[in-house]
Formats: structure tokens, sequence, C-alpha cells
């Protein structure tokens, strides 16, 4: 690589800080400049760096140059200014910068009052605008650059801008490539091949970075779903009963609630029929009492043979008595429920009378005075008649169809009357019948009894002591006990039972319900189980990834220090710590020897930092291909210096000298 020598020939300072008036004549050479404190020593290498970027050599943009009375105010209408003549590989290049003050009248008046300051730039004496002062010094070298090659504190000082961390960007990038397959290399023994794991990942494209960081988070998400999985068992665990319950009972008990509920249902189906049942038991009865009169007939005969014509007309009398009284009574409830219906028919037929006469009488009146909609004026006559006209049409309309609605209506009524009274005179004329058969065989009835009588002494018959005559009695009894009673409605209370019954089916079912959710519940519990299982495996793996990332890192960590550290002859670095859990944390310390000892930049004594920055200076210089005065403040505090390749520029304190000294190297 080409070297560039950048070599300061004078420095000349107008104005600057303290300095009123002066000259540094180095011509290329190294010199000594000597002078008591608050000489201005420093200065020299500050107005350096102002020359070049504006800035002190703490890198202050805003930093004071203009000079300050003795009570800190600035001394105005003076030009401070900085020009440096420097030698670029032998070709001479002329800078200078200039800080101006801008004074100006305002309008009406004759004062000129301050308005800040303006700085001017020149290049080979050439005047340049602001951006091509400064594209030119970064032709010539970048800032930052600059000041690590012309300070020899400034690499190992944390500043504005400037931390460890850029320091340790800049061994990495003078040590030159690391190859992460070559720190695998290195550590893969006969016996140990775990690290080819990690040429897998690189092969795969991935950097061993960010293997890391994606190993990290997944030991990290991996163990946050382990964590979790317990309460997620025990939540599944929450919905199982402590109780075991006998779901085989209770599925066998749902069945029977079922066969119950259909059972209710028939019973209210049953219900419904109960007037046809009550028939059926009156015909029951009619035929019950016929067996009955055979049965005595029956025994009577046995009883005594004489008399049985007799008996055996008046049995067969006392049967069709009892079945017209039954038809009888039928008739006659019939007939109560009809008069009640024709009652009720006439007063609604009155009504109606009432009504259309009413409305038969209506007649149409005309209203008076009809305005405008819109304009609320009265209508003319021909709109008035027309309107009145309209309506009467519609008073007749509505008329024709009231009085033709009230005559349906009563015709509806009639003709139901006239059914009624049809009915009535159908059921009066059987009713004078069958009252006509009874009175009919009452006389008959009354005769045989006292032919009965008169023939003989009828024999007394023990009907009771018959057991087909006792069935008979028993079986008509029950019915007539039944048919004597109210017929109940019992929906209400079998609704009741059926409600009853659902509220069984229902809490059986969640019970049932239940089975479902703990066998769900068991089966997730299982799943969670394998898993946790499954997550632990994985996060056993990733641990392993993790300790071979440690394992390499430690390794590379080595070669890296042993490889910047092979670059100094005194000076080491440290790039790494070791924390508690093995993990390696990114630092970037340097260590100065001190009579063999290796210490800390910071705890080092002054001489031993210089001596490490110029040791610094010259691997930066020669690798970043330039060389450049080295401005050594405090050099009074060492004895012998390490040998550089740039030019220097020694600050050395002196008591003896009030005013600067400059002794210029042959």
């Amino acid at each position: 690589m080409n070297q560039t020598i950048i070599q300061l020939q004078s420095l000349h300072l107008i104005n600057f800080k303290g300095v009123e008036d002066f000259t540094l004549e180095l011509n290329g050479k190294n010199a000594d400049v000597y002078g008591r404190n608050a000489t201005y020593k420093s200065t020299i290498y500050n107005s350096s760096q102002w020359l070049l970027f504006g800035k002190d050599s703490d890198g202050r943009s805003d930093y004071q140059i203009k000079p300050q009375d003795k009570d800190g105010n600035e001394i105005h209408h003076l030009e401070s200014s900085v020009e440096g003549i420097f030698l670029v590989n032998g070709k001479s290049l002329k800078l200078k910068r200039q800080l101006s003050e801008k004074w100006v009248k305002k309008r009406g008046s004759q004062e000129t009052i301050f308005d800040g300051n303006e700085t001017s730039y020149w290049v080979n004496d050439v005047p340049v605008k602001a951006k091509d002062y400064v594209l030119e010094i970064n032709l010539l070298i970048k800032e930052n650059i600059f000041k690590l090659l012309t300070n020899p504190l400034f690499f190992n000082t944390d500043g504005k801008g400037w931390t460890w961390q850029e320091r340790r960007k800049i061994l990495f990038e003078i040590s030159g490539n690391l190859s992460d397959s070559g720190v695998i290399d290195s550590c893969v023994t006969a016996s140990d091949k775990s690290m080819l794991d990690l040429l897998t990942v690189i092969n795969s494209g991935r950097t061993i970075e960010n293997h890391k960081l994606v190993i990290a988070e997944k030991i990290k998400n991996t163990k946050k779903d382990l964590d979790g999985i317990p309460a997620r068992i025990s939540e599944q665990q929450r919905s199982i009963s402590v109780d075991e319950v006998d779901y085989t009972a209770i599925e066998t008990s749902l069945q029977e609630q079922k066969a119950t509920l259909q059972g209710i249902e028939l019973e209210l189906a049953t219900n419904a029929q109960g007037a046809s049942l009550y028939r059926q038991k009156q015909q029951q009865a009619y035929a019950l009492q016929n067996q009955i009169n055979g049965r005595k007939l029956e025994l009577e005969v046995k009883a005594g043979a004489e008399s049985k014509k007799l008996v055996d007309e008046k049995a067969n009398l006392e049967g069709e008595k009892y079945s017209i009284s039954k038809e009888v009574s039928r008739l006659g409830s019939n007939s109560l429920v009809r008069i009640a219906e024709l009652d009720a028919i006439a007063g609604k037929i009155i009504e109606l009378r009432k009504e259309w006469s009413e409305e038969n009488s209506r007649q149409f009146v005309a209203p008076e005075g009809f305005n405008c909609p819109t304009c609320e004026q009265p209508l003319p006559e021909g709109k008035t008649q027309e309107k009145i006209d309209k309506l009467k049409e519609n008073f007749d309309k509505d008329k024709v169809q009231a009085l033709a609605s009230i005559r349906a209506k009563g015709k509806d009524k009639a003709a139901r009357a006239e059914v009624l009274n049809e009915e009535k005179e159908i059921d009066s004329a059987s009713l004078s019948t069958l009252e006509e058969s009874l009175k009919r065989i009452n006389i008959r009835l009354s005769e045989l009894e006292t032919a009965i009588t008169e023939q003989q002494q009828p024999t007394v018959v023990n009907y009771d002591a018959d057991s087909t005559y006792s069935v008979f009695k028993a079986t008509l009894d029950r019915i007539n006990v039944e048919l004597d009673k109210p017929v109940e409605d019992t929906t209400t209370e079998i609704l009741a039972r059926k409600q009853e019954i659902a509220d069984t089916i229902e809490a059986l079912n969640k019970t049932l319900n239940q089975k479902e959710v703990v066998e769900k519940a068991h089966i997730r519990i299982n799943e969670l189980k394998a898993e946790e299982s499954k997550l632990a495996q994985e996060l056993s793996e990733y641990e392993r990834h993790d300790f071979l990332i440690k394992q390499f890192t430690s390794a590379k960590v080595k070669m890296l220090e042993d490889r910047i550290n092979s670059k100094f002859e005194t000076v080491k670095f440290k790039l790494f710590d070791t924390l508690n859990d093995g993990t390696e944390k990114e630092v970037c310390r340097t260590l100065v020897d001190t009579n063999g000892v290796l210490v800390e930049f910071d705890g080092a004594n002054n001489g031993g930092k210089i001596n490490t920055g110029l040791e610094i200076i010259n691997l930066l210089s020669e690798f970043y291909g330039v060389s450049c005065p080295i401005f050594v403040d405090n050099a009074e505090s060492l004895s012998s210096f390490v040998g550089v390749n740039s030019q220097v520029i020694k600050l050395i304190v002196s008591v003896e000298d009030p005013i600067l000294r400059v002794e210029v190297q042959e």
C-alpha cells in the first residue's frame, strides 16, 4: 500500500484564543515546544484541529477561539485565523481558516451592531466556499483518522462520537478476517467432532452470530412454553370432578327417564280422548246391566221355572227401560243447550235489527265551506258542488255496504236458529216417543209384577252367592261410580310431571356432557405431557447448540486476541470478558506494559499512556496508509519514546520558558 506522508511545514496563529500572533516553523521536521503552563502549548494542537475541521481536540464545534479580556469578555473587531502549510508526499498544501465578526448598521441609525461571526476559507491562497474546503480536507484525510494519527491519547480515550466499540471495530479491521469455519476446524478433534454441527449451520447460509440469536430466542421461547405447560395441565385437571361418576348408571337412568317421558306423552294423548272414553264406559254399563238381568233371570229360573216367562219379559223390559231412561236424560241435556243458544241468537237478531234501522235512517249532510288546501281560499261554487257530490257518493256507497253487512249477519243468525229449531223439534219428537215408551213399559212392568205375585210367591234367590253375577255387579258398580264422578282434567298435573321428568333428563344430559368434557380433558392432559416431553428434548438440543456456540466464541476470542496482540510489541488488548454463566461479553480494554506488568490504560502513568498511544499510531498509520504530524502533550513525563515513522511535535512543560520556545530537530 502506498504511504501518504503528511508533514507540517508551518502553523501561523493570529488572535487565536490567547495567542495574538505566533508562527511555528518546522519545515517538516520533528520539534520540541517548551513553555510554562498556560503558555498555549496545547493551543497549537487545537489550532491544527480547528484549521482542518473547525473543532477542538475534544470534537467541540462551539469551541471558543476568539481572544477574551481579563473579565472573560470577547474582544471585538479582531479577526482570528490559523494558516498551515503542509507537505503531502513532498507537495505543498496551504490551508487557511479565518473567523471574522459581522457589524451592520440598522436602518436610520449611524451606529453599527454586532451581527454574528462568519468563517472564510482559503486553499493555496485561493478563497473557497465552505463545502469546497471540507471536500479538500476529506480528500486529504478523514477527521477521526487525523485525530487517531495525531494524538497518542485519542484512541484510548472515550469522547464525543468515540467509544470502546469504535476502538474494537478498528482492531478487528486491522487483524483481518477470521473465518468461522477456520475457528471450527481448530476446535474439532478426533475424539470430539460435535463442533461440526456449527459447520452445518454455516454451510446453510447462517452466520454463527445469527445462529446465536436464533438459538437464544428458541431457548427463551421454549422455556416460556415449558413454564406454561404445568399451569395448562392444572387448568385441565380443574375441569375434572374429584368424585368418580358412574356414567353407565347415568346413561341407564337417562333411558329410563326418557321411557317415562314417552309414557306421559301417551297419557296426555289419552287424556285428550276422555270424552270418547266416557261414552265407551256408558256402553259397557248398558251391556253389563243386560248381562246382570240375564244372569238374574237364569238364577230365578233355576229357583222357579214356572215363572220363567213372566220374569224373562220383566227382565227385558227393565233393560229396555234403563236404556230409554239414559237416552231421555241425554236428549234433555241437549235441549237445554239448544234453548240457551237460541235465546242468545234471538238477542243478537234484535241488536242487528236496531243497528240496521239506525244505519238505514242515517242521511247525508253536506258540510259548509270548502277551502283550497294550498292557498286556504274558498273554492269556487262549481268546485264546491263537485266536492259535495263526491262526498255524497262515498256516503251512499258506505251506507249500502254497511246495510248489506248487517243483513248478512242477520241471515247467518236466522239460519243457525232454524237449524237449532229443527234439531230441537227432532229431539222433542224423539223425547215424546221415548216418554210414551216409558209409560207403556211402566204399565207393562206393573202388570207383570202383579201377575207374577198372583201366580206364585217368588222364591228368594241369593244373587250375590253366584260368582258370575258378583263379577258383573262389581264391574257395573265400579263403572257407575266412574260415570257418576265429574270428569277431571288432569292435563295440568300431567304437564307438571312431564316438566319434572324433562328437568331430570336435562340434569342427566349435563352430567353426560361433563363426561365428554372429562374425556377431552384427559386427552388434552396427555397431549400437553407429550408436548412437554417434546419441548424438553428440543430445549436440550438448543442448549447443546448454545454450549457449542459458547465453545466456539471462546476459541474465536482467544484466536482474535492472539492475532491482534501479535501485531504489537508491548501493547495488549482484552476484547472479551467471561461472565459467570460462561458467556462472553464484548469489551475493548487496552493493557499497558508497566515494568513487565500489564495494567489497564486508565490506571497507567502518563508516560505509559503516551508510549502506548505512539505504538498504536504506528500500526494505525501503516493500516490506513498515511502518516501525520503527532502532537505529544505533556511530553516531559517520558524519558524515552517509542520510535515512530511520523513527524513528532513534543509539547513540554518547562518552568524556565515563560514564552514558547521551539527547538527543531535536524
